[in-house]
């Protein structure tokens, strides 16, 4: 081959080489220059986006710095002592009713050695610091379990002021305790003066005498009894209780009763269809009772009328036993407060019979309400249980007084 030609060949080769290698350069610098931009691209986002991030970031923490700010302003404006007390023991934050409370700046100490320098006493939640004031105690654990929180609560006052209403309380309790002693010791009362001035008449046969004085001591023993189941239900012992029969429940009511239906006017009609039944309770009071409802029965006919006094099973365990009279009855608008305490339509009455018959009713646990009577008047009827062993008895008759 010519040497000119075969030189031309070689240029032309190295020509398409060169060719080549410079459109490879070209692709490889466009390629570098898109992966440039979108790099490129890619920052400015990402700097967009940590600058959104860090405004964010800093208006948390600024709302963080206000809740915070906040959270310490209320912790100081409470009402009472709070103390942070972490895992150790020690106290790490206290608002400022705290300090005052206990006296000394207590941030950075053991509880421990606080609670001994500042309380007197200590009882449970109840604190006595050791100038007077009463304080109650209250924690409750960190929720990430890293310590607890102390409330204190100041009630020195409270509790004065709790004393003394618990000390009017009582005396009107004691003011009530005695109108009602009272009230329930006056009629027996009455038939042992009668029957103590009987025993001083000029004439009087010695069987008349003993009979005179053994119902007198009988009443004069009522009375002790009664002031003495009063002062255990004052005490809020367990009231005495013994199996009575509903006959001599009712035997008993004539006797309390004598003095006044010696007197005349009122006529007393017994009927007792469950005389041997048994009730658990006692006797005296429930008498009482019974007496308390013929009185008042009595008062409302101005001592003139019937009064029919009648006890019969009601089945299932239970003695109905009503007084009814035939007097002017009572008014619906009434009877809802018959039973409270002071609530009387008498004048000169005590509004105190009626409450404590219910309250003799509720201790038997029976029940009493107002209804209608046969009579005309008004009816009390009460539903006692009867006792384990109690049986209804076989009817007894009518009894009239």
């Amino acid at each position: 081959m010519h040497p000119a030609r075969r030189n031309s060949g070689i240029e032309s080769q190295q020509t398409l080489v060169l060719e080549e290698a410079f459109s490879s350069f070209t692709r490889a610098s466009h390629s570098l220059e898109q992966t440039y931009r979108s790099l490129e691209d890619r920052i400015a986002r990402l700097t967009a986006e940590l600058a959104a991030a860090n405004d964010q970031q800093a208006q948390q923490a600024a709302e963080n710095a206000r809740l915070c700010e906040r959270l310490t302003l209320l912790l100081e404006a409470l009402p009472g002592g709070v103390l942070v007390i972490d895992a150790g023991g020690t106290v790490v934050q206290a608002n400022g009713v705290a300090a005052t409370l206990i006296g000394e700046v207590v941030v950075g100490l053991p509880w421990d050695v606080v609670a001994t320098r500042a309380f007197a006493h200590q009882d449970g939640v109840d604190v006595v610091l050791r100038d007077g004031r009463r304080l109650t105690q209250s924690e409750r654990d960190l929720p990430d379990r890293s310590g607890r929180i102390v409330l204190l609560t100041d009630d020195t006052d409270a509790r004065a002021i709790r004393e003394l209403l618990d000390r009017h309380r009582r005396l009107s309790a004691m003011g009530e305790m005695a109108a009602k002693l009272a009230h329930q010791i006056r009629t027996p009362l009455s038939a042992a003066l009668l029957y103590a001035s009987q025993l001083a008449a000029p004439v009087i046969s010695a069987t008349e005498r003993q009979r005179f004085a053994e119902r007198a001591v009988a009443r004069l023993k009522d009375l002790d009894r009664t002031v003495q189941e009063m002062l255990t239900f004052a005490r809020g012992g367990p009231q005495p209780a013994e199996h009575v029969r509903v006959g001599s429940v009712l035997a008993e009511v004539l006797q309390v009763l004598e003095p006044d239906l010696a007197a005349g006017g009122m006529v007393l009609q017994v009927v007792c269809d469950a005389d041997a039944a048994e009730l658990t309770g006692s006797r005296t009071a429930l008498a009482g009772a019974l007496a308390n409802l013929v009185t008042n029965a009595r008062q409302a006919m101005n001592g003139q009328g019937v009064v029919l006094l009648e006890a019969q099973p009601a089945g299932d365990g239970w003695v109905d036993i009503r007084v009814s009279d035939s007097g002017p009855g009572i008014s619906p608008q009434h009877r809802e407060r018959l039973f409270e305490p002071f609530f009387t339509t008498r004048q000169g009455g005590t509004g105190l019979g009626l409450a404590i018959v219910k309250s003799v009713v509720d201790a038997h646990h029976g029940t009493i309400a107002a209804v209608d009577s046969p009579l005309g008047g008004a009816c009390f009827s009460i539903r006692l249980p009867l006792s384990v062993r109690g049986t209804t008895g076989k009817p007894s008759g009518r009894v009239d007084a």
